[in-house]
């Protein structure tokens, strides 16, 4: 069995639902299930590795997905900056 996990968010993060979600995926991987991560390509600050960020076992993938972030330009409203974003992540 595989599960392709797919999420909108910057990984690693310092808000819970990256914890949720790495913790998820190891989990799930420390139950003999093949996990890739999906997340999109984001500008982020925290550069350290996200096993390690969150200490968990390096036993699932994570692959980054080219996207376009606007978050970084403040004159494009958040809106118009998360349609992009979700949108560029999709195709």
């Amino acid at each position: 069995m595989k599960i392709v996990y797919i999420s909108q968010i910057r990984i690693p993060a310092r808000n819970a639902h990256g914890f949720q979600i790495i913790n998820m995926c190891a989990a799930f991987a420390a139950q003999g299930i093949a996990v890739e991560l999906l997340v999109p390509w984001r500008n982020n600050l925290l550069k350290d590795d996200p096993f390690d960020f969150y200490h968990v076992p390096k036993n699932f993938k994570i692959q980054k997905v080219p996207a376009i972030d606007l978050y970084f330009l403040r004159f494009v409203p958040e809106k118009i900056s998360s349609f992009v974003l979700l949108f560029s992540f999709l195709i």
